[in-house]
């Protein structure tokens, strides 16, 4: 078992409680759902290094998970307010989500693009991250897990086919 049966039941009963809440703003209602995919793995018997994998030796907290669900969102909070601070001095950011073959974005009209590129042979982001996927109930099946997977851009074997047929169509970065 991935998880301790007091800890798969504090994580039940704190996502039953995300899906009930009426949170108005949907930035706030998705960096809540943040908080809790980010601290599944803290709570189970897995880690990543740098793929999923279990462990019968990892020390879990006592607190878990409420309290560490408490504090990963005090600790976002904390970020959000510190980048806030410098607001006046950045500028506004646009999160844009798309597909990089295909989005269009007139001409000069960014100054930078940060990205996380495909890292050959490495990641495999899907597998990587099917249980906060799966418990935010994003991907409820392999077969949607495998969806994901086949719209993302990444840099495998499979991939190496649709990398050539883009350069060949767009040219070299």
């Amino acid at each position: 078992a991935q998880f301790k049966p007091k800890i798969l039941e504090g994580l039940l009963a704190l996502k039953t409680e995300i899906e009930r809440a009426s949170i108005a703003d949907e930035g706030i209602e998705n960096l809540i759902r943040l908080a809790f995919a980010s601290i599944l793995i803290d709570c189970s018997k897995l880690w990543r290094a740098p793929g999923l994998g279990y462990t019968t030796e990892k020390r879990i907290s006592k607190g878990a998970p409420y309290d560490t669900f408490r504090l990963k969102l005090a600790h976002m909070l904390e970020d959000l307010r510190y980048v806030q601070s410098f607001k006046n001095k950045w500028g506004t950011a646009e999160i844009v989500e798309g597909d990089a073959r295909t989005y269009q974005i007139p001409k000069e009209s960014l100054d930078i693009i940060i990205t996380s590129p495909p890292y050959v042979n490495g990641i495999d982001y899907v597998l990587n991250y099917k249980i906060e996927l799966a418990w935010l109930s994003i991907a409820k099946s392999y077969k949607e897990l495998q969806a994901i997977r086949s719209a993302m851009i990444v840099c495998d074997n499979t991939a190496r086919g649709e990398i050539k047929e883009f350069t060949d169509k767009y040219g070299s970065v």
